[in-house]
């Protein structure tokens, strides 16, 4: 799955998501290991200024999705007119 992130809600330097959930065609949830989910860029980590920010892609899965704290949410560089992508291998 490739999921891609055109624009923020007013934000101009960054994206995030507080968690995603992929259901099949049975509306049965199919469960993600925090190992199969990538993004690019994958998170502020990626920025030369910043180091062990804890809003990684592994985030996206971890079930906590209704929050405000930062050690359950996935945060990124955006860039006006380049897609940020998701991907859950």
């Amino acid at each position: 799955v490739c999921i891609s992130l055109l624009a923020t809600h007013g934000d101009l330097h960054y994206i995030g998501l507080n968690g995603l959930e992929l259901y099949g065609e049975n509306e049965e949830q199919i469960l993600i290991d925090p190992s199969q989910v990538f993004a690019s860029p994958a998170s502020l980590n990626d920025l030369p200024e910043v180091q062990d920010d804890c809003r990684t892609p592994d985030k996206l899965v971890d079930g906590v999705n209704d929050t405000w704290d930062a050690h359950h949410i996935w945060l990124a560089p955006y860039t006006m007119g380049i897609a940020n992508k998701i991907f859950i291998v």
